[in-house]
């Protein structure tokens, strides 16, 4: 009939209208569930990896704290969220530059020495930091596939962690990747206390914090160790104190 026929033109006028509005309305749950990201760098409602603008969460220890400004210096050259750093630096030296490890990482970021140039002083801030952000976001892009608990398991076991399960991790990997993918976790959701570093702190964090503590205290009055790779060895100076060494095979450090 006329009248249906004129209904029909008149539902078909229509449609583009109808249409438009189904995709706002998927456009706007999209958006608050997360499903798309915004041109700002952020997926609504958490924090995107690569931001290197996203704000440091509270949580942290204040000898994480004390390198705030340097961290948001490092997150803008290495293009990275800068809770991404001050996580890793959380976990690994609580914010103290010269801590060194049984297995001989150091620094920051407790790189190891394989990684520094010849001559470099592994226990310099930027330097550390430059070694031990080329690991992570080579395990971030390249095994982990953008997954930041992942990533930081291969910061902290290898890269073959990645081709593993996690039940096959070793203990200290698995508590790695626990506390990392708590803490951003944590970042994402907006915290101001973390119960993820608590645990940590109680797990023996809280020892690393208060060697961070005392080294940071004596900073301004004690210059930092230099600690240079060479393939010959390792060299450690103290200016403060006008002495030098030369070890093979371990890592010495006299403040």
């Amino acid at each position: 009939s006329k009248t249906s026929s004129k209904m029909t033109h008149s539902n078909w006028r229509l449609l583009p209208v109808i249409l438009i509005g189904i995709l706002a309305v998927v456009g706007l749950v999209g958006t608050g569930l997360g499903l798309f990201s915004s041109s700002d760098g952020y997926r609504a409602g958490a924090q995107h990896i690569s931001d290197p603008d996203a704000p440091l969460a509270r949580f942290y220890t204040q000898e994480v704290m004390y390198w705030q400004e340097d961290i948001y210096r490092w997150a803008e050259t290495y293009r990275i969220n800068p809770n991404a750093i001050a996580v890793l630096m959380q976990i690994e030296s609580c914010g103290s530059p010269e801590v060194l490890s049984w297995v001989g990482a150091v620094g920051l970021m407790q790189v190891m020495p394989f990684y520094f140039d010849n001559g470099e002083n592994m226990l310099d801030p930027d330097t550390n930091v430059y070694h031990g952000m080329r690991i992570f976001q080579e395990c971030l892009n390249v095994f982990a596939d953008g997954d930041v608990g992942i990533a930081a398991a291969c910061y902290n076991g290898g890269a073959s962690i990645t081709q593993t399960s996690y039940v096959n991790w070793p203990q200290e990997t698995q508590s790695y990747y626990d506390w990392a993918n708590g803490l951003w976790n944590d970042v994402v959701n907006g915290v101001s206390d973390s119960d993820t570093l608590e645990d940590w702190l109680a797990s023996g964090g809280s020892r690393l914090c208060a060697i961070a503590a005392e080294d940071l205290s004596t900073a301004a009055d004690v210059p930092l160790a230099v600690v240079a790779y060479s393939e010959g060895g390792i060299s450690a100076r103290n200016p403060g104190l006008n002495s030098s060494y030369t070890v093979t095979g371990s890592l010495i450090l006299v403040r």
